[in-house]
């Protein structure tokens, strides 16, 4: 049995780097969904509750962001397309969360940790 429902969507990944990526797949599927949460493909430990409280997160803040080890994040969810928030950022390194953090704040956005 899988854990994501059968209304579930995979876009395949358009663009140069990590946040061209994912900054197009948010593009396509918030043209078609209230919220969008993306998570890595990686992810043993994901559980369906970690998932049900991003989606609810969402309700209240604009970005939603799980920290991972390695100073990037496993988990982002957000409710409008934010282009910005996906620019500046260098991908790869161990600091992608603290820019991305930053970001959220530079462009007056809500978040909640995951």
């Amino acid at each position: 049995m899988s854990m994501f429902p059968k209304e579930s969507q995979f876009i395949s990944q358009e663009g140069d780097n990590l946040g061209e990526r994912t900054s197009q797949a948010f593009r396509i599927s918030l043209q078609d969904y209230k919220f969008t949460v993306m998570v890595g493909s990686d992810l043993p430990h994901l559980t369906v509750r970690i998932l049900q409280s991003a989606f609810e997160a969402l309700e209240q803040h604009d970005v939603v962001l799980g920290p991972a080890h390695d100073g990037g994040y496993y988990l982002i969810g957000l409710k409008q397309f934010i282009p910005d928030l996906f620019t500046g950022i260098n991908w790869g390194s161990s600091e992608v969360f603290r820019q991305t953090i930053e970001r959220v704040h530079s462009l007056g956005l809500s978040y909640r940790p995951s």
